[in-house]
Order: C-alpha cells, then structure tokens, then sequence
C-alpha cells in the first residue's frame, strides 16, 4: 500500500501594500537571507495501536537540487517519487515507482506564460491496470488568476468539469457529468477569506447528498477554527470542536473533540519545535487512543550556491500605451523609467505579487501587468 506523506516547507513573507498609477495593491517580498536553507533529510513515522496488532515503523528519506527542491523521496518499501522542475521553479513531473507492487505512475504539468497551471496529465500502470487522465484549467481574466474552469478527459468516455462563480465573499464550485449538472458546493467567506459555511447540493445522483452544509466558527481573529458542525439532510448533526494551547511556542497541543449521533471521542496532537523553529516531532493521539503515531524529523541545512544566470525565458511586447518600470516589483519601489506600447523585452524573472504579475526585463527593472498589458512573442 502506498503512503505518500508530503512535507510542505513555506516561507511566509511580510508583505506591505501601497497604491501607484500601474498598479494596485502590490506585495513586496523581502529577500531570503543566506540563500541556504533547512531541508528534511529524514522523516521517521512510528504507529503503535491499542491492540498491538497493527504495529509499524517506517521512515522516508529526503534528496534537494540547487534550489531547495525536493528532487527525490525514498520510502522504506524500497518505491520512489522523482521530480523535475522548470526554470520558474515549477514542478513539471512527478514519478512515482513501487517494484513491490509492480507499479509506476506519472504526472505531467504545464504552465502558461504567467506560471499558471494550464494542463495535468496523469499516466498509471500497474499489472493489468493502466490509464491516463488528463486535466486542463482556465482562468478569470481580471487580474486575479483565480480559476474559472477545471476540465476533466477521461479514457472511459466520460467528460466532466468544474465551474466557478466568485461573490464578493465566496464562491460555487459546479460540477457537470457532461452536459448534466451533477452537484455543487457553495462557498461563504468571513472577512479573512475563510470558510464559514459550505451547503452542497446534488443533481440526479446519488453519490452525494443533496443539501448537506459543514458550519465554521472562529476565534475573536476571524482565523483560528474552534467549531466545525456538519449536517446532513438525511440524519443529526456531527460536531468537532479544535482546543489550542500555544503557551509554548516550542511545544503546541491542538486537541479535537467529536460528537457523532450516538458517541463523543478525543483526539490530540502534540508538535515540537527546534531553535530554527522547524518542527522535529509530532505525537498523534488517535480517536479513543486507539492509535499513537510519532513522526521525528531530521534536518540538514544546505547553503546552496547561486545557479548561473539561465538567460532569457521568454520575449513580451507592451500592448498599452505606457508602464513604470520599478526597480523592485512593487510600486512602493523607485520608478527607473518607463515602457511604451509595441515596445518588446526578454523576460529574465516573474513573480506574481497578489493580483498581479511582474516581468523582470534587467538588472532592477521590473514591469507590472494585470493580464492585459503585454503579451508574449516568440
């Protein structure tokens, strides 16, 4: 059986925001200094249950390129999941073989000029099973690069796709089994972007359950979830309630409470954290204790060197009659001269900066676009 336990690093950047004659809103990230950083070398997984019949211990080991992506992980059953990545940093493949099992499969991702994923192709086979999906995405065109279609090609004939509809505080996402609609879920946002109710509605079938809804409730910060209720059109309530204690910012304890129709029960997770603030352990206490899982974590930290300057990724010509050029990509930055329609520039660096998106055409020379200022050329 395949367990894949994906490890998701960030780096959380401070932003500040300011309004310009180009652009609005920008976020300005502040540099990465050294330009090493801590990467998980191993990841040790230890499960004990209540009845010692279901006993386990496993670890997965960790391998980065020059960038700090994960390139390789090797699990204990002797499988693997290879990555390779684009000049932009994004992923481009993923492989994952088990000789156990016989199996391998593969995925493929394509992103268009703004670093947008456009296209998802999923091969597998194992035995007498082999198959391959593929996935394509469109985007609103207002500058948010928030999607508004997720098409799905089946071999089995069958063509289905997602729609999205945004509100000022939320969004539907739609689902069609070719031309049938076949089930929704509504989304309502509090004023920090989260989700304080999700009523989902199914369409002639019966894999869903019509007008079912899940409730959030938040701390005082409008962040911090403590209650989650799920209703269901045909049965009571289930209630999960999220109890915090943060006292110690090297040890934190998150505590789950359940309530189902007929029972309660308790979980609880304890994370430790080191000097670097990377978490090195974490104690899972199952539903009715039935399960304890220790995962211990061992890092190294890699200062890697600068990659050579890759030149040019691509060339983009200016549609409107004139840009700021800045020399950060923000416009709280320095204005260091100006671009002019028809104008045409390499493109060395993008980075999107909330709804926006910037091209860096030299040295300190960045140029902002909402999606409809340029345009790539060959």
């Amino acid at each position: 059986m395949k367990r894949l336990l994906v490890i998701i690093m960030t780096l959380l950047m401070i932003c500040g925001c300011s309004k310009g004659n180009d652009v609005n809103n920008e976020i300005e990230p502040e540099p990465v200094e050294p330009n090493g950083v801590w990467v998980i070398v191993e990841e040790s997984i230890n499960a004990t249950y209540a009845d010692k019949t279901k006993d386990a211990s496993y670890s997965t080991k960790y391998e980065y390129d020059q960038n700090g992506q994960v390139i390789q992980k090797l699990y204990y059953n002797g499988s693997v999941s290879k990555y390779e990545y684009d000049k932009n940093q994004n992923k481009t493949r993923e492989l994952y073989i088990d000789p156990e099992d016989d199996y391998w499969s593969t995925t493929y991702y394509e992103y268009d000029e703004r670093g947008r994923l456009i296209k998802e192709i999923e091969k597998c086979f194992g035995g007498y099973f082999q198959d391959t999906d593929r996935y394509t995405y469109e985007y609103l065109e207002d500058g948010t690069d928030r999607i508004s279609k997720k098409n799905s090609y089946l071999e089995n004939g069958i063509n289905i796709y997602y729609c999205y509809e945004y509100t000022d505080n939320g969004f539907t996402e739609s689902c069609y089994f070719g031309n049938d609609l076949a089930h929704s879920a509504k989304h309502t946002f509090n004023e920090k972007g989260k989700d304080t109710e999700v009523i989902f509605s199914e369409y002639g079938r019966s894999n869903f359950y019509p007008d079912s809804a899940v409730y959030y409730e938040y701390a005082e910060d409008n962040e911090t979830l403590i209650k989650e209720t799920s209703y269901k059109n045909w049965g009571p309530k289930w209630i999960t309630e999220y109890e915090y204690d943060y006292s110690d910012p090297n040890h934190l304890i998150n505590v789950y409470k359940y309530t189902y129709p007929d029972s309660t029960a308790e979980s609880k997770k304890e994370t430790f954290i080191d000097e670097n603030g990377n978490v090195v352990k974490t104690i899972d206490v199952g539903i009715g204790n039935d399960k304890v899982e220790t995962t211990e974590y061992k890092y190294d930290f890699i200062d890697f060197e600068q990659p050579d300057n890759p030149g040019p990724m691509f060339k983009m010509k200016i549609k409107v009659k004139e840009i700021n050029i800045r020399s950060k990509p923000t416009t709280n930055s320095e204005i260091a001269g100006k671009v002019a329609k028809g104008d045409v520039y390499e493109v060395y660096e993008t980075t999107t900066a909330e709804e926006y998106h910037w091209y860096r055409i030299g040295d300190d020379q960045w140029v902002a676009d909402d999606g409809t200022w340029t345009e790539r050329v060959e």
